[in-house]
């Protein structure tokens, strides 16, 4: 379907061959793709199943990694890797221990994480110099490579500016 849509797409408009075009474009597709192709949504779908939580889990992801960068001034990969492993032992648990309907488990589980992650960011965006709780200013900073995943641009996309995430 996806390349069925990008065939009429490039067809039928001119700008959409351009290789700047191109490149955006799969730039955009790419997280959902990893997320849905290369993951847990194939292996929940391989045994007839689905995970509501997938985009959750991710953004869940996103906020701990801001948070360990800006608020603890450290990279956070085994802390975004352990709340991603706790989400998924949530899901687990409700489905195989519980007998909870996937569909059911995972939505509940969506929302717990929603709600999560907004507590842990306090509600508010990760910012790099951002007044913290106790009246101090976060000492760290988001990688450059976190910032290329969303800045990164072909040389004619304009470019844009961004201090936050999460």
């Amino acid at each position: 379907m996806t390349v069925a849509l990008f065939l009429y797409f490039a067809l039928s408009e001119g700008s959409f061959r351009e290789s700047a075009t191109l490149l955006d474009t799969l730039r955009y597709v790419s997280v959902a793709a990893i997320l849905g192709l290369g993951l847990g949504v194939t292996l929940t779908m391989a045994v007839g199943g689905m995970d509501m939580s997938v985009g959750a889990v991710a953004g869940l992801g996103v906020s701990v990694a801001a948070q360990t960068m800006v608020v603890h001034n450290q990279v956070g990969s085994v802390a975004i890797i352990a709340a991603g492993a706790v989400a998924g032992l949530l899901n687990a648990l409700l489905i195989v221990v519980l007998k909870i309907p996937d569909m059911l488990a995972t939505l509940g589980t969506m929302f717990v994480i929603q709600g999560t992650k907004l507590i842990l960011v306090d509600g508010q965006s990760i910012t790099p110099g951002m007044t913290l709780d106790d009246g101090s200013t976060a000492p760290g900073k988001f990688t450059e490579g976190f910032l290329k995943i969303d800045r990164a641009r072909s040389s004619a996309s304009p470019s844009r500016s961004s201090s936050s995430a999460a």
